[in-house]
């Protein structure tokens, strides 16, 4: 058996852990930021102290301490209490002194720059023009997602990242699982930024492909180790992301015309699509159809762009709440109106409430005995993925709340590094899936042992955090 045939054994027939499991690792990231939100209160942290505090735990999360989860989520609340027992050191601050987390940021593919910091939590709508500020808790929330996207697209490889986290194969919860859908709900919730303005840009979608082109090229040219159950021989992630907007833009028409949610056009076609799973042959047609042609060797991509669609349309529903600085000013057609408070508190209630409507349905598919399959995108995985990540950043709402309610303490509510994460959230993606090939190409990953696995980890982390920091103030990729 070459190489090729044990990293394909290596990584196959997952099962995934518990949602339970994978809230509680999600919990790291929350416990850590709560962490730094206490701390940059007291003292002017650098941004590599910002960056230890922040993505540390997140490392150790995913290799050592996995096994530790609750434990080392009490440690880190209890550090975080005794913080918080510390006098807070006042911090002089002027009118035009530039704060080390004021960073100029752009979106996923925005290509308007939008000096985002302070991300002021009061009102900046003017009575003419639409006006969209980038909000500090969807800055924190896709850092950390992005984060966790970089490090385990290669910690996968490795015996030191615990199975049980890597993609399932063909149904069971799994931390990776959940990465992929959430990456695309963030995907949607920048794109209703289009929406709010009115402008349906479908100019990215070319990019996707050409990006999705050469994947293919390269990992067929490399003899690249590949795990076809994911996506099928020839489809990958980045024509699933490009397909999601030409999909969206009839919905997108509808949507004007009725005003109805983008949620429950989610909720619609997921219900239908799980039904025509469960009373066809369509399930058992991409689980376990011989790869004869074009159709059947990309049939995992092809069957699950119905539901990566649903959680797009969630992330859209999510930003149409989320962006504006009412979360009602586009379903009330007032998007113009000055406001004249801050709404967060408001927006807190929304999501927390939607939140509890997903898990709830989430329960629901799951008490009917419906399997979670991110193979195929069925409707519990979809539920699942807007479930969690609708929480994820409610509770990155409620910190930003309760730690940085002032205009004077907005600031500090974005550190360095994510902000630098953010701006080239796609180019750094791509980067990683580099270097992550690179890697894989150099050396075996999976006879590597712990110290020699820790150190290769640790060197491809910094290094992609020193690139978003380097080139924050730059845009890499263009779509």
């Amino acid at each position: 058996m070459d190489y090729n045939q044990v990293k394909n054994h290596f990584i196959s027939g997952n099962c995934g852990s518990s949602v339970w499991n994978i809230n509680n690792l999600a919990l790291i990231s929350i416990n850590s930021f709560l962490l730094y939100s206490i701390l940059v209160k007291r003292w002017k942290l650098s941004v590599l102290a910002q960056s230890c505090v922040l993505f540390i735990p997140q490392f150790l999360a995913v290799t050592l301490l996995y096994t530790h989860l609750t434990l080392f989520n009490s440690c880190l609340l209890a550090v975080t209490a005794l913080t918080a027992q510390f006098h807070r050191i006042p911090q002089q601050h002027t009118k035009h002194t530039k704060h080390a987390n004021s960073i100029t940021s752009f979106d996923f593919d925005n290509q308007s720059r939008c000096n985002t910091q302070p991300p002021s939590p009061l009102p900046v709508h003017s009575s003419l023009q639409i006006h969209l500020t980038n909000k500090s808790y969807i800055t924190n929330y896709r850092g950390y997602l992005l984060f966790f996207t970089f490090i385990s697209i290669l910690a996968v490889d490795f015996n030191v990242f615990p199975k049980v986290l890597s993609k399932t194969e063909s149904f069971g919860t799994s931390f990776m699982d959940l990465g992929v859908g959430s990456f695309t709900l963030a995907f949607g919730l920048v794109d209703a930024r289009y929406h709010l303005l009115g402008k349906y840009n479908t100019r990215k979608v070319l990019p996707l492909v050409v990006l999705a082109m050469m994947r293919l090229i390269s990992v067929t040219v490399t003899n690249y180790p590949q795990h076809y159950s994911e996506y099928g021989t020839h489809w990958n992630f980045f024509l699933t992301l490009a397909a999601l907007p030409l999909l969206a833009k009839p919905l997108t028409i509808l949507n004007i015309h009725t005003r109805i949610q983008f949620s429950w056009m989610a909720i619609v076609i997921g219900c239908v699509f799980q039904l025509v799973l469960a009373l066809t042959s369509l399930q058992h047609w991409s689980l376990n159809a011989p790869r004869a042609n074009l159709l059947s060797h990309n049939k995992e991509g092809l069957v699950s762009i119905v539901g990566y669609l649903c959680i797009y349309l969630f992330g859209l529903d999510i930003g149409l709440y989320s962006l504006p600085q009412h979360p009602y000013a586009y379903f009330r057609n007032t998007l113009t109106k000055p406001v004249h408070a801050d709404q967060r508190g408001k927006l807190l209630s929304v999501l927390f409430s939607y939140a509890i409507l997903y898990w709830c349905g989430y329960g629901v598919v799951r008490g009917l005995n419906m399997g979670v399959s991110r193979r195929i995108a069925n409707l519990p995985y979809v539920l699942w993925t807007a479930a969690f990540n609708t929480t994820f950043l409610t509770l990155f709402v409620l910190i930003d709340l309760v730690h940085f309610k002032t205009p004077a303490r907005q600031s500090l509510a974005v550190p360095g590094m994510m902000g630098a994460i953010n701006s080239n959230a796609l180019a750094l993606f791509l980067i990683a899936n580099v270097f992550t090939g690179l890697v894989n190409l150099s050396m075996q990953t999976i006879y590597a042992g712990t110290v020699t696995s820790l150190a290769v980890l640790a060197a491809y982390t910094v290094t992609l955090l020193s690139i978003a920091w380097i080139s924050r103030e730059k845009k890499l990729l263009r779509l």
